[in-house]
């Protein structure tokens, strides 16, 4: 079906009203260029579209909310849920980490497992961590526990480098947080049992502002 270029009755552009006359002089300019061509009311192929110039956009930094710090500082997930935790790619885990809060309702966190003392982890060692959710308010979570482990995959894994009789030190970065309460649990996959003590999976949170 054959489309015909009417300068004198386009539709209203409906942009603010110094855009609106710069779009009237573009079409009037055209009507005048189209008409010395002896070219006005000539068929033009479907589609026919009209790019129309938008004025310029300063451009708009995303940061991070810290200047050179962390939104909300340091905080544990897990501490003694850890100690002695065997290894396991089943239903051997911590237990459950306390109740959190996201109150300050930050995006993302940095997450940091210390170790409480020497291993030997093997290659290809990580840990996984979930974050079971509760959408009622703090009386409900996932299904999670030291001895049955959650039906879904884990939030994220802390990759752990190998050696022999090491003190691993590692994170994960930039990890979604949840609007609200969840509880922390762990699951070993570093191919040895975690230290007896001092184990810590702690958590600092941020978001990003422009």
């Amino acid at each position: 079906m054959e489309q015909y270029l009417d300068f004198d009755n386009l539709p209203p552009v409906g942009r603010k009203w110094h855009e609106e006359h710069e779009v009237a002089d573009l079409i009037e300019e055209g009507r005048r260029r189209l008409s010395r061509r002896g070219l006005m009311g000539v068929a033009l192929a479907a589609p026919f579209s009209i790019f129309l110039p938008r004025a310029a956009e300063a451009a708009t930094n995303f940061l991070y909310e810290g200047a050179g710090s962390y939104g909300v500082g340091v905080a544990n997930v897990l501490t003694t849920e850890l100690n002695s935790l065997a290894n396991s790619s089943a239903n051997v885990l911590s237990t459950l980490g306390a109740a959190l809060q996201n109150t300050n309702a930050r995006l993302y966190a940095d997450f940091e497992y210390v170790a409480g003392g020497t291993s030997s982890p093997v290659a290809g060692a990580f840990i996984e961590v979930w974050q079971l959710l509760s959408v009622d308010g703090g009386t409900n979570y996932e299904d999670g526990s030291a001895t049955v482990a959650p039906g879904r995959a884990a939030d994220f894994t802390i990759k752990i480098r190998a050696g022999t009789s090491i003190t691993p030190r590692a994170g994960s970065s930039k990890v979604p947080m949840p609007p609200a309460f969840w509880k922390g649990i762990a699951r070993n996959q570093t191919g040895v049992t975690l230290a007896a003590s001092s184990n810590l999976i702690r958590y600092a949170l941020y978001t990003v502002q422009f």
